[in-house]
């Protein structure tokens, strides 16, 4: 059976809770008039009713928080509580057998209680990266060899640097020669072979590719 509503237990001086019967009942969606089984009530067979404490620390959206508790009352259906007391008029000769029936609530304690775990939060990214990275690796090779496109895809991809080696060679070899500010001599095409300074030089572009 589901609960029609929440309700809050009420508070002692020392800040115990103490809910009445009648709240309990109503909290489990059922009266003492409510048929049990047989045609009868609540009332002639007796109930059980089963009390579950919920504890925990943790709400969505908030993460850890102060703990904190549920109760959970719910009635075991088809059940009856009755106990039986006889008193004894005149030993074993008459007596009066009482028949009764009542309330029973058994409580059971239950609940998660969460804490951080730094050492599962490692485990976990490290987990995740290594994922991450060859679902990168698949893209790529699909992206480079498998795809209609794979041309324009290793045109994006590969960034073409341009050659320092020549640059650092005639830096190295002017050094050597003790020149301080080489003429401007032109080669066939009209382009400088040396320039006047080395902020000048543009070196010629590779023909490799470097890294992705």
């Amino acid at each position: 059976m589901n609960a029609p509503c929440f309700v809050q237990p009420h508070k002692t001086s020392t800040n115990l809770d103490f809910i009445s019967v009648k709240d309990l009942l109503l909290a489990a969606d059922v009266t003492l008039d409510d048929i049990s089984y047989g045609g009868e009530t609540y009332r002639e067979t007796g109930v059980n009713v089963m009390l579950t404490i919920a504890y925990t620390n943790f709400e969505p959206w908030r993460g850890l928080t102060g703990i904190s508790y549920i109760y959970k009352p719910k009635v075991l259906p088809a059940t009856s509580y009755k106990y039986y007391e006889p008193e004894y008029l005149r030993y074993r000769a008459e007596r009066v057998l009482l028949d009764q029936h009542g309330i029973r609530i058994v409580a059971i304690h239950s609940g998660d209680l969460y804490q951080r775990d730094y050492q599962q939060l490692i485990i976990t990214i490290t987990t995740a990266l290594t994922f991450f990275a060859i679902a990168a690796f698949i893209v790529d090779k699909l992206m480079l060899y498998c795809l209609p496109n794979r041309k324009q895809y290793e045109e994006c991809k590969y960034e073409y640097s341009v050659d320092f080696e020549d640059w650092e060679q005639l830096k190295l070899g002017r050094k050597m020669r003790g020149e301080q500010q080489p003429n401007r001599q032109q080669s066939e095409g009209g382009q400088p072979l040396l320039p006047q300074n080395d902020d000048e030089y543009v070196p010629p572009r590779s023909s490799y590719g470097g890294l992705p």
